[in-house]
């Protein structure tokens, strides 16, 4: 992705879960440098800006700090100007051929989305901090669709079980229920 003209786009979808609808919609005033949040309250689809999916999906999510260089980028441009003034079918171009040139298949730009949920998973934020972030109504969607468990979070959590003392829990247990 390094030196591709939608690097920025691309980064943006990872670090926030946005539709790519969303992000593509984005003006510079959905973006508040002094209280670190995004507003996203939008959509571009069709090659027209409209409503969000649903009225869930109207919300402000934080601006991460890895992000906040990228979007510093775009802080001069005017209110109304859009961050990332490209058209769906550009976008989709320059993200297959990113995709082909690193032999990478079976993901499409949404997998931004399931990523951005399994790494806040991963990295211990709630399920249903994770809802409200990527704009769903009812924390099964997130939990049963865009959280998957990844390697690294099934290491994460062996070892916390490893370091566990279960029998010591199920003793106590026991003779708790004893007394």
């Amino acid at each position: 992705m390094q030196g591709d003209k939608c690097s920025d786009y691309f980064i943006f979808l990872l670090l926030t879960g946005t539709r790519r609808g969303e992000a593509l919609a984005l003006t510079r005033a959905d973006v508040d440098f002094d209280k670190k949040v995004i507003c996203i309250n939008k959509t571009l689809s069709g090659g027209t800006i409209g409503t969000t999916k649903t009225v869930k999906s109207v919300r402000k999510i934080p601006m991460l700090n890895q992000l906040e260089p990228i979007l510093e980028k775009y802080k001069n441009i005017q209110p109304e100007e859009r961050v990332f003034n490209f058209t769906e079918k550009i976008i989709e171009k320059h993200f297959y051929n990113i995709c082909k040139r690193a032999n990478i298949e079976g993901v499409s730009l949404h997998s931004f989305r399931h990523t951005f949920a399994s790494k806040c998973f991963e990295i211990g934020i709630p399920a249903l901090q994770i809802k409200e972030w990527l704009g769903h109504k009812d924390v099964n969607t997130t939990e049963q669709i865009y959280i998957h468990l990844l390697e690294t979070t099934n290491k994460k959590y062996l070892n916390i079980a490893n370091n566990s003392n279960f029998l010591c829990t199920q003793f106590a247990t026991q003779n708790s229920k004893l007394a």
